[in-house]
């Protein structure tokens, strides 16, 4: 199998940025969502607070690894099947 048909390794730090950028994306289109009455306020609120419950848990785990202050080689990677 070639490289490039490899599934992609995704680290830690990759998910950990992608959460942050989530939930701020949420954070900034619900208000409006609601509003148009896309979505209900309380999906909004679960939908926010299991996100924020994701963060928190990449937060509290492995932080040199999440902040730049560990090695690389450390690292916990996901691999896409």
């Amino acid at each position: 199998m070639s490289s490039e048909n490899l599934p992609p390794v995704i680290s830690d730090r990759e998910k950990y940025r992608c959460i942050r950028r989530e939930l701020a994306l949420r954070e900034r289109n619900y208000p409006r969502w609601i509003a148009q009455n896309k979505m209900s306020a309380a999906q909004a609120r679960h939908e926010t607070a299991v996100m924020r419950a994701i963060l928190q848990d990449y937060e509290h785990r492995e932080q040199p690894v999440l902040f730049n202050q560990g090695s690389k080689t450390n690292e916990r990677t996901t691999k896409i099947t």
